[in-house]
């Protein structure tokens, strides 16, 4: 019998990812539910809960991590790599959005020609 295992695609990339999974290291070592922490942020009560989920759009933004730092009492800068990841973001980016992609080519062309 072959095991079968399905790949979630997402739209984040691997910077935001990293920002995510900080997020919900505080959420759980705090003991507190997605909705709570949304509602503690001023967000719709499903957000921190879609921001976590790999197949939706939702991701925090500065203003939110912001907020979440002073929440939790860290510095905003827990939140992201030490130094940066090797990763290409803006490359991993426009692989998950490939019409974003297609729209800075066509303004490059424009530029250049």
């Amino acid at each position: 019998m072959e095991a079968t295992k399905t790949q979630i695609e997402t739209t984040k990339t691997e910077i935001e990812l990293y920002v995510i999974n900080k997020v919900k290291e505080l959420r759980k070592a705090a003991k507190l539910s997605q909705e709570k922490l949304s509602l503690e942020l001023k967000l719709d009560s499903s957000f921190v809960g879609h921001a976590e989920r790999l197949s939706r759009e939702e991701k925090y933004n500065l203003n939110h991590i912001n907020e979440i730092a002073k929440y939790f009492d860290v510095p905003i800068a827990s939140f992201f790599p030490p130094k940066y990841l090797e990763t290409d973001c803006i490359e991993d980016y426009w692989i998950k959005h490939p019409i974003q992609r297609q729209k800075y080519d066509r303004l490059h062309k424009r530029q250049e020609g």
